[in-house]
């Protein structure tokens, strides 16, 4: 029997002007990472005046560009209405999936940098790296990349390996509590 999910709560993001259907059906590493990442900042930012969305809030750039970030923080709640958000958020990540690599490192890069958001990271799970960008006069320019590895002498990944959020430098994420699926060894 083949499952049916055109009743599913699909959801949509329109990239200059393009309409993209966003599969409901991820790998789940994909929101193993998205939901690790929110576990990890939302802690420190419980009673802060900024919000934590992880691929649940559309983003609202212009009228031919509204997106789902897999994780954005906004510290502006004015700029919230009730079908998304309106305004620039401190930080945004995106988790690299391979239908749509060139939305993240192409398209909403440049829609975040258009907009001024000032920390942007890229990370891809399969290579267990996350690549940190730093806005700089209007583009974004690749301040570090962090890979988790496997340290075959010890045979289990490096604990020591993290990454601070250059927009909240008191948050920092070890890369192995993000990155360790058991199953990927």
């Amino acid at each position: 029997m083949a499952l049916d999910y055109s009743n599913d709560n699909s959801k949509e993001e329109i990239i200059n002007g393009v309409i993209y259907n966003m599969s409901p059906l991820a790998d789940v590493r994909h929101s193993m990472v998205i939901n690790r990442l929110n576990g990890r900042i939302s802690i420190h930012l419980l009673n802060s005046t900024c919000d934590v969305h992880a691929d649940n809030v559309y983003l609202y750039v212009d009228e031919n560009n509204r997106v789902i970030p897999d994780l954005m923080i906004v510290c502006d709640r004015s700029k919230y209405k009730n079908n998304g958000y309106h305004g620039v958020p401190k930080f945004i990540v995106e988790v690299l999936s391979s239908r749509y690599i060139k939305n993240d490192r192409v398209e909403k890069m440049a829609l975040y940098s258009k907009i001024g958001v000032q920390e942007y990271w890229i990370v891809d799970y399969k290579a267990k790296r996350i690549e940190v960008y730093d806005l700089k006069d209007g583009s974004y320019v690749l301040d570090e990349t962090y890979t988790l590895e496997l340290d075959k002498e010890a045979e289990d990944y490096n604990e020591e390996i993290s990454v601070k959020l250059k927009t909240f430098p008191l948050i920092e994420i070890k890369l192995k509590e993000i990155f360790d699926f058991e199953w990927n060894r």
